[in-house]
């Protein structure tokens, strides 16, 4: 990362929202996606991210996995489709102490823009149900 990436700024914005969603998901160490123009972050399974991806890619990928098993790094992934990008970064994970206040501060009802895998699949299912 430099100081002159353009995603920075969109990291550092959402970064509580990218880590409440990641800590919902954290036992099964998720690829985190923020879609900039949706404004919506998504928690993908590796599995399924990895398989829509190029081989090129997907090597790429597998380098980011390797830090994040080690338990202190998240990986995510910036999504720019006016700019036709896809950004991929490794975060080191906050202290446990910093999720715990943001799962404290989920629970007493703050407000998340953010979508989970499985959130996404029943949005679909009712989608499908309707036409």
């Amino acid at each position: 990362m430099s100081a002159n990436d353009p995603y920075l700024g969109v990291i550092d914005e959402h970064w509580e929202n990218i880590l409440m969603l990641y800590s919902m998901h954290a036992d099964k160490q998720p690829v985190m996606l923020y879609d900039i123009q949706e404004g919506k972050i998504y928690a993908y399974p590796y599995t399924e991210f990895k398989a829509e991806m190029n081989p090129r890619s997907q090597a790429m990928l597998e380098e980011h996995r390797q830090q994040a098993l080690t338990g202190e790094y998240l990986i995510l992934f910036i999504r720019d489709n006016i700019k036709r990008k896809l950004v991929s970064y490794t975060l080191p994970l906050p202290p446990a102490e910093q999720l715990e206040e943001i799962r404290r501060r989920r629970a007493a009802g703050v407000k998340w823009n953010v979508v989970s895998r499985e959130s996404m699949r029943k949005r679909a299912r009712r989608g499908k149900r309707k036409r």
